[in-house]
């Protein structure tokens, strides 16, 4: 502690050297180092040179830091749960991930008697490179620090112990829908780590559960002391664990995929509305018919608002997420161009395509008993018409 709080003149040297005195081999003060490792960040984002003094924002950010320690309270890690190692136990595990760090906490679930007995078991912290990520991406490297967290304590603790399947939480449907989406192929990134994780742990271990009983969540933001010796979710878990009630028994199903996930499939493997990707062969009567409304102004109006709707959609699907927003009501320029949709199908249905590739115009005179020539004349455009005909006026 005094190595900590006696720092004179910090720099970017003497913090990353101080910061590395911390020992926590089992990570139970992780929420705490990982607010200095997150520091340690800022400083080499801002440029600070190794044997630069610290001033300003950045000098008060640290003095805070040290004024934590400084306080902090002595409390204890209950730990014992077992009256002998023929008790039932399983491993439960939580991650989660924010912009600054993400993290993995492992618990160990025993019922030695009536009722079942949590206790804190190892946690690992990571701070999110300097690459950004999304937060999806983020909260699925979270998912693989805690397989492998898993796997580790699973080694170290089946010789002695006689361990069920574990059982790992996310609060991040995206995550869980990459995990668990058996017939998609991903890109590289969250592929190869999703690969990773299969092999670490099966795919039916994986649960959904709210992020205010994640106690994951701790570690990715960080705590001070004096908030850590005070949370009962770090030191014991979510509630639900001690009733054996937890908040999903089985593993969820995706009916439809999550937006975010679009983002990270192949293009081999995605499937694209043609409305959506602007496919000229796709008509309005593929998408309502015009029979089923009472007047042409409401036509018109739900016309106009399919417009809007799929050029929302459109615009999510670029910047990979939806941003709620706009009016509701209908602008003049909306409702014209509805206008002149519904004219050029009806226009469209007036001419159909003939003999030698042509295209012929639909009169009264198609179902008459004259000539084809005078039931379907070939469709010409005005100035056409002038060319090759300069007798005739349209």
């Amino acid at each position: 502690m005094a190595a900590l709080t006696d720092l004179e003149e910090p720099t970017k040297r003497k913090i990353a050297s101080t910061v590395g005195k911390f020992y926590d081999p089992l990570g139970f003060l992780s929420p705490v180092v990982v607010k200095f490792n997150m520091f340690f960040k800022e400083l080499c984002e801002e440029g600070f040179e190794w044997d630069q003094k610290l001033v300003g924002d950045a000098l008060r950010k640290w003095q805070s830091l040290i004024a934590g320690l400084k306080g902090a309270p002595i409390f204890s890690i209950p730990r014992f749960c077992m009256q002998n190692v023929d008790t039932a136990c399983s491993l439960q595990g939580f991650c989660d991930a924010s912009m600054g760090a993400y993290a993995a906490v492992v618990y160990l679930v025993a019922q030695p008697g009536s009722e079942p007995c949590v206790r804190f078991v190892a946690s690992k912290t990571r701070v999110t490179p300097r690459r950004e990520l999304t937060i999806p991406r983020l909260e699925l490297l979270s998912a693989l620090l805690l397989a492998r967290l898993l796997d580790a304590v699973t080694r170290s603790l089946s010789p002695n112990l006689s361990l069920g399947q574990p059982t790992c939480y996310t609060d991040s449907q995206v995550t869980l829908c990459w995990i668990v989406g058996q017939d998609k192929q991903w890109k590289q990134f969250v592929q190869n780590r999703v690969l990773e994780i299969r092999e670490l742990l099966p795919a039916s271990c994986w649960r959904h559960c709210p992020g205010s009983s994640n106690p994951a969540d701790i570690p990715s933001r960080g705590l001070t002391p004096i908030e850590l010796s005070a949370n009962t979710l770090w030191h014991c878990g979510p509630d639900w664990l001690w009733h054996g009630e937890p908040p999903g028994d089985d593993a969820m199903e995706f009916s439809e995929m999550p937006v975010d996930c679009l983002a990270e499939v192949r293009c081999k493997d995605r499937v694209t509305c043609p409305l959506l990707a602007g496919d000229a062969a796709v008509s309005l009567k593929n998408v309502m018919e015009c029979e089923k409304h009472g007047s042409f102004s409401r036509l018109l109006a739900v016309t106009a608002y399919v417009v809007k709707f799929v050029r929302a959609l459109k615009q999510a699907i670029k910047n990979h997420h939806y941003i709620p927003g706009g009016s509701p009501n209908l602008d003049p320029p909306v409702l014209a161009e509805a206008e002149t949709m519904w004219i050029k199908k009806s226009q469209l249905q007036l001419m159909k395509p003939g003999p030698n590739n042509l295209i012929f115009t639909v009169i009264r005179m198609e179902y008459g008993d004259v000539a084809v020539v005078y039931k379907m004349p070939t469709y010409l455009s005005q100035p056409n018409t002038q060319s090759f005909f300069p007798g005739i006026t349209t």
